[in-house]
């Protein structure tokens, strides 16, 4: 529905893939075997794959842009948060330690750093690496660190001073993407469960705060008009 109603902002290759997607995503004429459903899943994967990829290639880096970017971020750094809590990450010392080996793998999987982790670290799957990459590495894309680092770099760049736009939205953003990244940094962040636990429970309620600042900011139709 998005993308038909800017059909005229989008470029004959987007809208290829969209139109592919729609496709895709039909219900079936009949119903679908396991086996069946996971190559269906395949094609929406790399449909999907294919606008993230135009989007990251042909898009002019204009304000529209840096908002898209911006939700991409946030919604990547929640995802991983939440899966790292889904799993309870935090009690993993606890588990005996096939469990606790099948669980960090599933973990590099869902992440996407299998390889980045075999390459690096060139050994068995340890606890505190697969944290380390997953939540505080800011050089793997899909790491914790990459995306407070990326919303950091977009707030700084997005427009300010006008009537709309309160003037401490910015600091306020800045100030929470700070404080998170700083608690990342701890040198016991990661080391006790305990602490890995509050961590995530304290990142998972202050960042969709940065999404209320911003949409406030520069997408409510409602500002104080001077006096």
């Amino acid at each position: 529905r998005t993308a038909y109603s800017v059909r005229d902002r989008l470029s004959l290759d987007m809208w290829r893939v969209v139109t592919m997607l729609e496709r895709q995503s039909q219900p079936p004429a009949h119903k679908l075997d396991a086996a069946a459903m996971l190559l269906r899943l395949d094609d929406l994967m790399t449909s999907l794959a294919a606008i993230a990829g135009l989007e990251q290639e042909s898009m002019t880096r204009g304000q529209g842009w840096r908002f898209l970017d911006i939700g991409r971020r946030m919604e990547r750094a929640l995802h991983i948060i939440s899966v790292m809590r889904g799993i309870q990450v935090h009690a993993l010392e606890r588990q005996e330690e096939p469990v606790q080996v099948a669980t960090l793998s599933v973990l590099l999987e869902l992440g996407e750093s299998v390889m980045t982790y075999r390459s690096r670290y060139l050994t068995s799957v340890r606890r505190r690496p697969v944290l380390e990459l997953l939540l505080a590495d800011d050089s793997n894309p899909r790491a914790l660190d990459f995306q407070l680092a990326a919303l950091e770099r977009h707030v700084a760049a997005l427009p300010s001073g006008s009537q709309a736009v309160p003037g401490d939205t910015a600091a306020s953003a800045r100030s929470i993407l700070g404080a998170a990244r700083a608690s990342l940094r701890a040198p016991d962040a990661l080391e006790s469960g305990t602490a890995l636990h509050t961590l995530l429970d304290s990142l998972a309620l202050s960042l969709p705060e940065i999404s209320n600042l911003l949409t406030h900011a520069y997408f409510s139709h409602a500002f104080a008009r001077p006096a």
